[in-house]
């Protein structure tokens, strides 16, 4: 076998070790810690030396590390690219834009609700259901306005207490008795 000449001279390792001004042991350490080593258990000069160069510089860039982890992420932006034009992957802005517009939608439907109700009752009577139905409405969509994700609609559902004890009221208005004209008792027989 010819050895060859200059930076791309194969080397023992008895030769690599004064090469570098060090010991056959730091050579086999090196060797363990990926220094690199021909097939036959000689080295190359220029791999010697490159691969100390970049140990001692502490520029440890890892090319092929750095390829895949590229590689990885251009594959990820594809799946993703094509999660979106499949319809399973939806933009964030997009849906917060169009949910905020059906519900002002569906907001102006229900505001809309008492007066179309009460065309089909009596006045006498529409005068007593449509202001109900509309406060009924209004507190419904006032609780949709204060819907916060992952935050319980209804204090208690999940088991806990109902209300915080700050003295308020609990639930809707009180609703107020109507009066009815006094009837005369009856006699009964026995």
């Amino acid at each position: 076998m010819s050895a060859r000449r200059g930076l791309w001279q194969t080397l023992s390792q008895k030769q690599c070790a004064d090469m570098h001004g060090v010991d056959v042991r730091t050579i086999r350490r090196w060797n363990e810690e990926g220094h690199p080593v021909n097939p036959d258990g000689t080295y190359t000069a220029s791999a010697s030396i490159a691969w100390r160069i970049q140990r001692e510089s502490g520029s440890e860039l890892d090319y092929i590390a750095e390829r895949a982890r590229l590689a990885k992420a251009q594959a990820d932006k594809t799946e993703i690219e094509n999660e979106v034009r499949a319809g399973r992957l939806l933009e964030q802005d997009r849906v917060i834009r169009e949910v905020g517009d059906m519900l002002a939608a569906f907001r102006a439907r229900v505001i809309a609700i008492p007066d179309a109700v009460g065309q089909l009752f009596d006045p006498v009577t529409a005068r007593k259901v449509v202001p109900e139905l509309r406060a009924r409405l209004y507190e419904a969509l006032a609780e949709l306005a204060e819907y916060q994700p992952g935050v319980p609609a209804h204090p208690g559902a999940d088991g806990g207490a109902a209300t915080d004890a700050d003295g308020e009221s609990v639930g809707g208005p009180v609703p107020t008795a109507l009066k009815r004209k006094q009837r005369r008792a009856r006699t009964v027989a026995n």
